[in-house]
């Protein structure tokens, strides 16, 4: 898969985001049931209901048909890219945030250290149901610093709703647009 490599990123986790916390209102909320048997992110075999929205494909396809990224940023780790992708009509190729030490830690929710030094300079928008208390103020801070970054807190007990899509269209909306590329005298051989 292609994509400018200044295009934003949108980083989507998947317990709490995805998969909701409330398995008894899964269905009621519009999830539908799917059997996982296979190894877990730590390696061991499990298996189990995993209950999964049909709209939240869709939905994260708009953003990518507006030039975002969308990359894992999950305890599920490779998992994500091979069987949750491919369940919700997503390509199985996204990029997959390895991470040293995922979970809050000190107000920080330490998966975003590693988000952060891997998109450098991006804008970055992250969907997820758990931030630490002092990350909003690093969002602050590196917007402020020219780097437009977006916590969308998505409730762990629903998952993903379609207000917190519509929060980063907006956040897309408002960013600045991006220079084109430099090209040389010659317009078929293009500096990159």
């Amino acid at each position: 898969m292609h994509v400018d490599p200044a295009s934003p990123v949108v980083a989507v986790d998947v317990d709490g985001v995805l998969i909701p916390d409330a398995a008894e209102a899964s269905e009621q909320l519009g999830y539908r049931p799917h059997q996982y048997d296979g190894p877990n992110p730590a390696g061991e075999h499990v298996t189990g209901t995993v209950w999964l929205h049909p709209e939240h494909g869709p939905w994260l396809r708009e953003l990518t048909s507006r030039g975002a990224m969308l990359v894992w940023n999950t305890s599920w780790g490779p998992l994500a890219a091979s069987w949750i992708a491919r369940h919700l009509g997503l390509p199985e190729d996204l990029t997959v945030i390895e991470h040293r030490y995922p979970g809050i830690a000190w107000g920080h929710q330490r998966k975003l250290f590693d988000l952060y030094a891997w998109t450098g300079q991006r804008p970055t928008a992250v969907l997820d149901d758990e931030h630490g208390g002092k990350d909003p103020y690093d969002a602050e801070r590196r917007t402020a610093e020219g780097i437009p970054t977006l916590l969308v807190p998505v409730n762990g007990y629903t998952g993903l709703r379609r207000h917190d899509i519509d929060q980063v269209h907006a956040w897309l909306d408002a960013l600045p647009p991006t220079p084109p590329a430099p090209m040389t005298t010659d317009p078929f051989n293009p500096i990159r």
